[in-house]
């Protein structure tokens, strides 16, 4: 009998796998534009061929996955990078500097952001037993955290529904 175990990706594997495949559907739906605002409501992909200046933006509440590159935000005297690695969230509308670090044409970064409707955040959390850490009061609303290979899964179906339009409502 065959040990499942040795059919198993590791999970670094897993994500590796799932980022490289994460990069290939955000650079082929983008191609040579810098941004697609896609047909789902909230998602963004983007890409840039080079450092970008740091820009003054607004952040709305969303999850910012790197599929390739690093990206650096400051906020206020907090700086949050993050890339491959490393996700970003944001709970509120937050005036930050953003800036692309890391991207060479060969190479681009690439990246997928989610606009988060808080009142169904809160609706799902609420229904969940999902314990979340307490945050200190004097906390940013804005946090990075481990790119996980089930983060990684989630982003790729989301992305495969671009492929079939009729499936985007439900």
């Amino acid at each position: 009998m065959k040990n499942p175990s040795k059919n198993a990706s590791p999970p670094q594997n897993r994500a590796y796998e799932l980022r490289t495949e994460l990069a290939h559907k955000i650079a082929s739906f983008v191609g040579s534009a810098e941004k697609l605002i896609t047909n789902i409501p909230g998602l963004m992909l983007s890409r840039r061929t080079a450092p970008t200046a740091p820009a003054s933006v607004a952040f709305e509440p969303s999850l910012a996955v790197v599929a390739q590159g690093r990206k650096r935000i400051d906020l206020g005297r907090t700086t949050f990078i993050f890339d491959q690695s490393r996700f970003l969230l944001t709970s509120l509308d937050l005036p930050v500097i953003s800036q692309v670090i890391e991207a060479r044409k060969e190479v681009p970064y690439l990246g997928f952001l989610l606009k988060l409707e808080m009142p169904v955040v809160r609706e799902l959390l609420s229904r969940e037993e999902i314990q979340a850490p307490e945050a200190p009061s004097d906390s940013p609303a804005m946090a990075t955290g481990e790119t996980t290979a089930e983060l990684l899964d989630a982003c790729c179906r989301l992305v495969d529904l671009l492929d079939t339009p009729p499936h985007i409502p439900f």
